[in-house]
């Protein structure tokens, strides 16, 4: 009981993203601009496994080439990808 109550002290939740920050990033994924596709990728990688259902869904219907295949790439580093530090943190307490 100790330990779960310093658990839910000491190791923070990890916050979820923003609502509709996900689709916003993966418009983004078909922004003409290049660094802007860039930090796309880059934060949905970031937000992590909460990303991978919509990125899927986008994979699969995109009408998007690039944007299908942007969004595959980046749910499969994810899925392979190592686990971050804020859920391994989380999954051990």
């Amino acid at each position: 009981v100790e330990a779960a109550k310093q658990c839910r002290d000491r190791v923070p939740v990890p916050a979820a993203a923003a609502p509709g920050r996900i689709a916003k990033l993966i418009a983004d994924l078909d922004d003409e601009e290049f660094p802007v596709r860039a930090a796309a990728t880059k934060e949905l990688e970031a937000i992590g496994g909460e990303a991978v259902p919509a990125l899927k869904k986008v994979a699969a219907s995109s009408g998007s080439a690039e944007v299908r295949k942007l969004a595959g790439e980046v749910a499969t580093r994810i899925e392979a990808g190592v686990p971050r530090a804020d859920d391994v943190r989380s999954l051990r307490a």
